[in-house]
This record gives structure tokens, sequence and C-alpha cells, in this order.
């Protein structure tokens, strides 16, 4: 069997002996065999794969070898990116791919096993006061005035004031939305952690549940397709996220990092990083104290008071050497 067939075998009938993941994880699934593994590996043959060629394919993806863009629909577009984090990605697909032939008395063994990626850096970014002040300005003035989508600028305010997750709030339905008790439940199957927590409630702040509550209910979606033609959830906030950024000066934000910029502002409050690992609908606290980072607003403050501490405590010592 050669790898492709192998792709092919695992993403069709992986589903009906893996029924807790989810769909949006075998999507991943498709675009990490798809788009990295089959062109570097699709003519193989299975059962003579070895580490060493294991390894080559995870330096080749993380090298960029099969980064590009890829034309997906008349005018759309999917950009495909190499780099540390995609081949460890890919690595841990063709893991459980790996595991799965095992199981289905495909193959003998792993080839990805003691196979090593590169670790990546830790993200840190995260917003300041004054960054979260501009942004929400922006919003409100360019979904104004038109250049920036109304229901795309409500998503990133959402983002923001609830710490959910981009698929989670982008595929929201009003079945979802409980305005009674100010929280969202989001059913298991869309949820990351939605395996080992079930069904997940994002609570609403009241900036959230005012966003909500003025939103017209005009489909089964909150944000539903632009087009009417069309069937499903809004597509399309990456461009609108890009217009943002340039206009905000956050060229290095993701989405992303709304939510965690949601939990270092919590963190800096005060809160219990048990409630904060609640609310982000987190599987152990240890996936939450990822975001115990000082923020630069907070350690400038920290520098000042204790500057001042000193300064107060040397102009104490030299009134009392003086009497």
């Amino acid at each position: 069997m050669t790898v492709k067939a192998l792709c092919d075998r695992y993403l069709s009938e992986g589903p009906l002996t893996n029924v807790g993941k989810r769909a949006s994880s075998w999507k991943t699934d498709v675009t990490n065999l798809r788009r990295h593994v089959q062109p570097l590996l699709g003519n193989r043959l299975v059962n003579e794969l070895t580490r060493t060629d294991i390894a080559q394919t995870v330096r080749q993806i993380t090298d960029g070898f099969t980064a590009g863009d890829i034309r997906t629909k008349s005018r759309g577009v999917a950009r495909v990116r190499g780099g540390p984090g995609s081949a460890a990605r890919v690595k841990g697909t063709l893991s459980a791919m790996f595991n799965w032939a095992i199981n289905q008395e495909l193959l003998e063994e792993n080839p990805t096993t003691g196979v090593k990626v590169a670790r990546t850096k830790m993200r840190e970014r995260f917003l300041s006061d004054a960054e979260v002040k501009n942004l929400l300005h922006v919003l409100t003035e360019n979904s104004r005035n038109g250049s920036i989508n109304r229901q795309h600028a409500n998503v990133i305010r959402l983002l923001l004031f609830t710490g959910a997750r981009k698929s989670e709030i982008i595929g929201l339905r009003w079945s979802e939305v409980d305005l009674v008790r100010d929280r969202l439940t989001i059913p298991a199957e869309r949820t990351k952690s939605g395996r080992h927590n079930g069904v997940r409630y994002i609570p609403l702040g009241s900036i959230a549940r005012d966003i909500l509550g003025g939103i017209s209910r005009t489909n089964e979606f909150v944000f539903p397709a632009d087009r009417q033609a069309r069937s499903g959830h809004m597509t399309g906030i990456q461009k609108s996220w890009k217009r943002i950024r340039e206009l905000c000066s956050l060229e290095d934000m993701r989405l992303h990092d709304l939510r965690h910029s949601f939990a270092s502002f919590a963190i800096a409050n005060g809160e219990s990083i048990y409630l904060i690992s609640a609310v982000l609908g987190h599987a152990t606290t240890r996936m939450t104290e990822r975001y115990l980072h000082l923020r630069d607003d907070d350690v400038r403050a920290l520098a000042e008071r204790t500057s001042q501490r000193i300064i107060d405590g040397s102009r104490s010592s030299r009134v009392a050497s003086q009497r």
C-alpha cells in the first residue's frame, strides 16, 4: 500500500472508528496529509518507511518545501505554510494515521516513533490597555462607515470579551445562545476539549451580552454567510482582520491572541487560575498556566512602584540620620 492509498483510507474509514474526534480535527488531518505528506511521500510504500524517511519529511516541512498558495475554488486560495509548527502538526497526524493502520493490521510498526521535531517558540503576544482602546475605536468607526464587515467586527469583539475560540464564535448558532442565563452552550463536538469536558459553557459579561442582543435573528447562525445563495456560517474574517491589524498597527497579532489577551487581563486582575481555566474551557489548569505572563504595562507599573519605594525609603533614612 502506498502512503497516498493509506491516507485516503484513513480519512474515509478513520472517522468510523474514532467517533469522538471532532470534524474540525479531521479537516486539519486532511490539510496535513493532502498538502504536506502526499507531495513528499505519496508514492512511497508504507511498509518500507523508516524513521529516517519521517525525519527527512519533518525537516522538509520545517524548511518550507511544501509551502505555497493552492487554488481551492474558482476564487479561493489556500496559503500553505511550513515551519516548525506545521512540521509538528503533520508529524502528529502521521503518528495517528500509522497507529490506526496498526490497529487495522495494515502495519506492524509506527515509523514516527522516536522522531523529534524542532520546538516552537511560545507566543507571548497579547493586547495592552492602549491597544485594546485603539482596537475597539477602529472597530466602531470602520464598521460604521462600511470599510469593515459589521459581522466580522462583532466576531472580533466577542473573541476579545469572552476568551472563546474562533470556531466557537464564527459557527455560533442561536440555539447555543442563552441570554437568560448569560452564557453560550457549545456542544462537545464543536469545542476542542469536548472529548474530555463535554458541553462547554461560555459565560457572558454585560458587554458580550449586549453585542449578541443587538444582532438580528435572521438565520439559525448568529453570523450567517453573506450571500443569500450560500448556507452555513460566515467566512472571510481573516481578510477583515488583516485590514484591522494594519489600521491598529498590530501586524504581529493573530485572532487567537485575543483569547490570549482575555486570559492575561483576567490574570492581571487577580482572578483565580481555576476559574480562568473553566471559562477558557481547558481540560486542565496546566493549559491555562501558559498564559501566566506579565504584560508590559504591569511590569512597568511594578518597576515604578518599586522605584518609588526605594526613593521613599532612602528619603526616610536620610531624614532619620539628620536628626
